[in-house]
């Protein structure tokens, strides 16, 4: 008979991988494993190794603590800090950029809405691996765009 702690690992685990639209084959797949072990771990019949259980929590972006009912936030509060630092260092970049590349920034930013809204609608990791490209080429333009406007 599965524990509580088992029963909680269980329902976060399913939980998390559907909401970042894997089903159990696609998840297997990309962890490496066969469906059958996702399978046990989601049905608190079977745990995950230590090595399994951090290729889960980096593969959905949650913590390991998330993952064994340890912590309540997905999202562990320093990743939470240092998006928001990010975040606040483009915010000061856009803001000291001329109109003109605001204007630049603002279209670019549009696009990348656009195909992200279409992201969240697939479950392809291929495809969502060419979303995550396209995120690093923007942060890549932000940068030199900043740069450039130190340079101005």
């Amino acid at each position: 008979m599965p524990t509580p702690f088992a029963e909680e690992f269980s329902q976060r685990l399913r939980s998390v991988r559907k909401e970042r639209g894997y089903t159990q084959y696609s998840f297997a797949d990309a962890l490496k494993t066969p469906r059958q072990n996702v399978q046990g771990y989601e049905t608190a019949g079977k745990f995950p190794k230590y090595e399994m259980l951090v290729r889960m929590a980096k593969l959905l972006g949650v913590s390991t603590d998330y993952l064994l009912g340890i912590d309540t936030d997905a999202i562990p509060t320093i990743q939470k800090s240092i998006f928001i630092d990010q975040l606040k260092g483009l915010e000061e970049a856009y803001n000291a950029a001329s109109r003109e590349r605001q204007h630049t920034v603002d279209c670019i930013l549009l696009d990348i809405y656009t195909i992200m809204d279409a992201a969240l609608k697939t479950t392809d990791d291929h495809e969502m691996g060419l979303y995550i490209d396209l995120f690093n080429v923007a942060r890549r333009i932000t940068e030199t765009t900043h740069g450039d406007e130190q340079a101005d």
